[in-house]
């Protein structure tokens, strides 16, 4: 459910003795990203980066695939914004659009979602020949994270604890019922149950069938988002034990790493 925003970074080349100029920006993004990107609105390119310097959409087209709608081409008109002044060889053309993590993003260490980006361009002013830039790939992840409960004293597994999981610290979850539902569900996260110990934060849109209160034992929390503090609140206790009367937090840290190293 989180956006993701993308930055392509190309330099506006020297066009003398053209009459036609090729310079199209490809990207493609893997099945875990959903592209947003459907038109020219989509997507926005500064010169040098300056907010003042936004160029005008009348100097580039955006085509999505047809059998792709992660994949599409930005051609700018680099002749005629030169020749309007609107640029200048030698520039740098900042292309930003985003996209969204879906319900089929891969969990680290499993695997990765990336967006690859090339540029193809003219080679020859006296031919339509045309070169392309090596492929330029990107990563996001999300992430996981697991909750088991056991015995403080001697470390012995517990089953049938309930938990919730939120952003906020502090919730007041109204009444509780035996199963560990609680009466208010506001700034809870919704939660798909994979029926097989894990549960996965539902994306922003989601339609299908979400839960609010995980059962523990031995757990898997997927899909979650890295710099956040995350909430855990238990709303049922094993049989025998007393239910925990603050919540857990977890905040999960990753560090960045250039394409090209071991992940």
């Amino acid at each position: 459910g989180d956006t993701v925003e993308f930055r392509t970074i190309t330099t506006v080349p020297i066009v003398s003795g053209y009459t036609q100029y090729t310079y199209v920006i490809h990207d493609e993004m893997s099945a875990g990203l959903t592209s947003n990107v459907r038109s020219k609105d989509d997507v926005t390119i500064k010169v040098n980066d300056e907010d003042a310097k936004e160029l005008d959409k009348k100097y580039y087209t955006v085509t999505v695939d047809p059998e792709n709608a992660n994949k599409f081409t930005v051609e700018v008109d680099v002749l005629n914004a030169i020749k309007d002044g609107k640029m200048a060889k030698g520039n740098e053309l900042y292309t930003y659009y985003t996209g969204i993590l879906n319900k089929d993003a891969m969990v680290y260490d499993a695997g990765k979602q990336d967006n690859k980006a090339y540029l193809v361009y003219s080679n020859n002013p006296h031919s339509t020949t045309t070169n392309s830039t090596p492929v330029k790939v990107v990563y996001d992840w999300t992430f996981k994270m697991g909750v088991k409960k056991v015995d403080g004293a001697d470390g012995t597994p517990l089953t049938d604890a309930k938990f919730v999981l939120s952003k906020n610290e502090g919730l007041n979850l109204g009444a509780i019922d035996a199963d560990g539902n609680p009466d208010n569900k506001t700034d809870l996260i919704k939660l798909i149950d994979n029926n097989d110990g894990s549960y996965t934060v539902a994306p922003a849109g989601y339609n299908g069938s979400v839960v609010y209160v995980m059962t523990a034992g031995n757990i898997t929390i997927k899909g979650l988002d890295d710099a956040t503090k995350y909430y855990l609140y238990e709303t049922k206790a094993p049989a025998g034990y007393n239910r925990l009367t603050n919540a857990v937090r977890f905040e999960i840290t990753a560090t960045y790493k250039d394409a090209g190293a071991n992940y």
